[in-house]
């Protein structure tokens, strides 16, 4: 809900809450770190630049979207997807780093001078450029298919495909999931994962008519969708291993 956001208060209690959640994650990271012998950075979260420059541990960055500016498309940070050109592509990327550094950036410069001694990163950029010297890999967890790689982007940068957890070992698929892949060709599967809908009957609705327009058979992922009438050729399920699925 975005009118909490447009008050100070709001504002303010967020800004709060993000502090305390990366200050824990840091030290969370910390910990779990002391017999590492690789890191994995994810996204904003955790200090894992600062405890692999502090105590000489290899490491990457890990994202699910493109992260890496690029003149090639603009930020997948913003609310839409249209360009204006090339410098305004490199803008938006740029822009989203400092907006993300603003909120993240505070609170782990204080945690990396108390608990490593380290000094203050002045910006995201920054970061990132500290580990250029090591090589650092950057690894994208989405297929190439979907983003290609981009002539401006070095030879540091991975499209590896998605990442899937293992289904638990005594997880089974349900009968109607088999009898449906059984009955016909492969289908799309749509999920949205933690993402929210404002209107999820009116996203139902048109996932249900790009499926009807298309002659797809189609297994919908319910959360954040409602189970409305659908054809036999479409499927709702609440969850379902991605490994196992595809």
């Amino acid at each position: 809900d975005m009118t909490g956001l447009m008050n100070a208060g709001g504002y303010r209690a967020i800004r709060q809450e993000l502090s305390q959640g990366i200050v824990q994650a840091s030290e969370d990271y910390l910990g779990a770190s002391q017999d590492a012998d690789f890191l994995v950075k994810a996204g904003v979260a955790g200090a894992g630049a600062e405890i692999a420059e502090a105590f000489g541990i290899p490491m990457a960055f890990s994202y699910p979207s493109p992260y890496t500016p690029t003149r090639a498309f603009p930020s997948f940070w913003l609310p839409w997807r249209r360009s204006w050109g090339e410098d305004y592509n490199l803008l938006t990327h740029k822009m989203c780093l400092g907006m993300m550094w603003w909120g993240y950036g505070p609170p782990l410069n204080r945690w990396r001078a108390e608990h490593l001694g380290l000094p203050p990163w002045r910006s995201y950029a920054e970061m990132l450029h500290s580990r250029r010297r090591f090589e650092t890999p950057v690894l994208m967890s989405y297929s190439p298919a979907m983003v290609p790689p981009v002539p401006d982007w070095d030879a540091g940068q991975h499209a590896t495909g998605y990442w899937f957890l293992d289904p638990p070992l005594d997880w089974r698929p349900p009968a109607a999931v088999l009898q449906f892949l059984e009955d016909g060709p492969p289908p799309v599967f749509v999920g949205f994962g933690s993402t929210r809908s404002k209107n999820p009957q009116r996203l139902t609705r048109e996932l249900l008519r790009a499926l009807e327009s298309t002659g797809q058979r189609g297994i919908l992922a319910v959360g954040q969708l409602v189970r409305l009438p659908a054809p036999p050729n479409v499927l709702y399920v609440d969850e379902i291993p991605y490994g196992w699925l595809f």
